[in-house]
């Protein structure tokens, strides 16, 4: 009987140290920066990509017309 206390005493303290261990994780993990860095750094990226894509979007369709108009002219050129 005096080794089954034990080892419920023992299984006991381990699950103790562990919500300790976890608690203290948590506590080291809530006050660090350097996720939050890394968060921004994506965010920024992010926005960065967004921007890009706007502009390509923009400039795309007159990009397009440009080429097509030039297209055009060197097409009447070489046709006389």
């Amino acid at each position: 009987m005096n080794s089954v206390m034990e080892t419920i005493n023992l299984a006991y303290a381990k699950v103790a140290f562990a919500k300790m261990d976890m608690k203290k994780k948590l506590q080291t993990a809530w006050r660090d920066d350097r996720g939050v860095t890394a968060i921004e750094y994506g965010l920024i990226a992010a926005l960065i990509a967004v921007v890009i894509i706007g502009a390509v979007t923009l400039v795309g369709g007159e990009l397009k017309d440009t080429f097509t108009t030039i297209s055009t002219e060197l097409e009447k050129a070489n046709a006389t």
